[in-house]
């Protein structure tokens, strides 16, 4: 995508907003939004609050300034507004929330939560930030984990032997069985936070 108007509809769209959604989120008017998309107006006066709104690096919708990929979703990007955000995540976090946690954002990966494994704790369709610096399992901690190429969320537990399970939090154990840990299984992260309120220690 070679200009701003490009990168601001395509990820318009990825987001599902509309224009008129869009111009509310950072106060100016629809017409503005067009007249950005259509290439018609090149100014920059918004742009913090156009990445701020799409979850994106001022500097990628800027100078569309590639942004590198983690295994589970990208990793943050941080700008000088004390917003952290992700892309192809709507959600965005304060810097120094992420601190008061402490959290070192630059580790972290927003993912999306893609089934009923953790409810009633996490719920399909959650967004979940990941510590990717954690790599050591913690019983009772829930953790995100890659098998053969897929990758799953669970809870940590020890058995009285001291191996390892993954266990969901949903009751229907028929559905969502434990899961012996493998020592091909890669350790993606600790789950810090999930869902708009969720913290997990």
């Amino acid at each position: 995508m070679s200009t701003i108007a490009d990168r601001v509809r395509a990820r318009r769209n990825k987001l599902g907003l509309s224009q008129k959604e869009l111009a509310k989120k950072i106060g100016v008017s629809q017409g503005t939004i067009g007249q950005l998309e259509s290439g018609r107006n090149n100014s920059t006066k918004h742009i913090y609050q156009l990445a701020m709104a799409l979850a994106v690096d001022v500097l990628w919708l800027l100078y569309g300034k590639p942004e590198t990929l983690d295994e589970t979703g990208k990793k943050a990007n941080l700008s000088n507004t004390g917003v952290v955000s992700f892309p192809d995540a709507p959600i965005q976090f304060y810097s120094n929330f992420i601190r008061s946690l402490n959290l070192d954002e630059t580790q972290l990966t927003c993912i999306q939560q893609t089934d009923d494994s953790m409810l009633p704790t996490i719920y399909n369709s959650d967004y979940i930030l990941c510590d990717t610096a954690v790599k050591s399992l913690q019983e009772n901690s829930i953790f995100r984990i890659k098998r053969n190429g897929k990758y799953i969320t669970r809870r940590i537990v020890f058995d009285q032997t001291a191996a390892v399970i993954y266990r969901s939090d949903n009751p229907n154990r028929i559905q969502y069985q434990d899961i012996y840990a493998l020592p091909t299984d890669e350790i993606i992260g600790k789950i810090v936070w999930a869902g708009g309120y969720q913290q997990f220690k």
